[in-house]
């Protein structure tokens, strides 16, 4: 059994810039046309039977390998060695009759034929995988990555199939930006339906890489697919969003022409910023606002600040991994477990300290298009370069 890395913890990794290179390989179309290429050498192109033997019967190898190479080539593995005992049954077995019979004989058939397949390890299939490049399977502590995550279950995919979901009508999915190229291609296998796919390329760590791998999404669909543009955002008012379009340096995303308050900037010393942070937060209750969201970058910033905070203010609560609901409140969240959330009003915890990388310049963008009414930027010690630019 593998201990895998968690979404929450993959995504504080890539925060502190630990493998952010191997993430972009790994979430590549590149990188699952190298997997696809490695099992199709390795699994299919040397695929072969000398010699077949099932309850003294002879079976013919040769049909096998017409069936397998020809007949089912556009098949995986496992379909492929599904159909083929199937046939062999109906070939050489065919007068068995009793289920409990038929069931036995189709086992002894695939098993033999699988006995044939090297290397049925998913794990080794993938680590001998990365060593022809280069790579290596590193465990953050005593866990697999995210990311390596996939590249095994790919090889499971692969090798033994999956079963697929034939009874979902339609697929919805949101938040795409955080897909790589190898999830996508899983999940076209598991739903074999038509799908509406969501998402914002901007919201990723990474968009560049997620732009092309939604362009690639589309190859992998094939058929009749649709790609559209919603360019129209009627959550924040028209200063709030272009603050984060300044901030993401973004092409500029057209709103609904709503009105509201300038964006706050403000700086305080590292001694005073729990009481200009419950400064703000009573200030926006009393304009009525009652979902507030306090942004950090990361959960371990998150959970420091709550508990300073918590010893002047009880209600205000800590969102992060370990929490499965939230109150629509007073909450510090981190900017990861922000997303797909709104709050009336948003203060962003920004500092030179936090933000300084292209990253995260994401990690700010994604916090400052939580905000539907009211923005503010309390910066502890010295403000980020994003926020001098602003500014400027």
């Amino acid at each position: 059994h593998l201990i895998l890395e968690r979404r929450y913890e993959q995504i504080e990794r890539l925060i502190g810039q630990k493998d952010l290179s191997g993430y972009i390989y790994k979430s590549s179309p590149k990188f699952l046309e190298d997997l696809l290429d490695y099992a199709n050498k390795h699994y299919i192109d040397n695929f072969h039977i000398d010699n077949l033997v099932i309850k003294d019967i002879n079976i013919d190898t040769n049909k096998i390998h017409k069936l397998f190479f020809d007949r089912y080539k556009d098949r995986d593995l496992f379909t492929r060695l599904k159909w083929i005992t199937d046939n062999i049954y109906d070939l050489y077995f065919f007068r068995y009759k009793k289920p409990e019979t038929v069931v036995k004989l189709k086992e002894m058939i695939f098993i033999k034929l699988y006995s044939f397949v090297e290397n049925k390890n998913c794990v080794r299939a993938y680590m001998n995988f990365l060593k022809e490049k280069g790579l290596k399977l590193e465990l953050v502590g005593d866990k697999v990555k995210n990311e390596d995550a996939y590249g095994v279950l790919f090889f499971k995919l692969f090798i033994f199939g999956l079963d697929k979901y034939e009874n979902i009508k339609h697929l919805m999915i949101d938040e795409m930006q955080d897909y790589s190229a190898v999830q996508s291609y899983i999940l076209k296998y598991l739903f074999d339906c038509p799908m509406t796919i969501l998402g914002d390329y901007n919201q990723s760590l990474t968009p560049d890489l997620a732009k092309t791998n939604f362009e690639y999404l589309s190859t992998l669909l094939k058929g009749d697919s649709q790609v559209l543009r919603l360019g129209k955002s009627y959550r924040s008012t028209v200063e709030i969003a272009d603050f984060f379009n300044k901030i993401g340096k973004t092409e500029q995303v057209d709103v609904v022409s709503r009105n509201g308050e300038t964006v706050d900037l403000v700086l305080t010393d590292n001694n005073a910023v729990v009481d200009n942070l419950l400064k703000i937060v009573s200030q926006y209750q009393s304009k009525g606002y009652k979902s507030i969201g306090i942004i950090t970058k990361n959960n371990d910033v998150a959970r420091t600040l709550h508990s300073k905070v918590s010893k002047k203010a009880e209600h205000i609560n800590l969102i992060d991994d370990n929490i499965d609901a939230y109150d629509n409140k007073v909450c510090i969240i981190s900017a990861f477990n922000s997303k797909g959330l709104e709050f009336d009003a948003v203060i962003i915890i920004d500092s030179d300290e936090y933000y300084s990388t292209d990253t995260d310049r994401r990690i700010m963008y994604v916090a400052s298009t939580r905000a539907l009414h009211k923005l503010s930027v309390l910066s502890v010690g010295k403000e980020s370069e994003f926020i001098k630019e602003m500014k400027e």
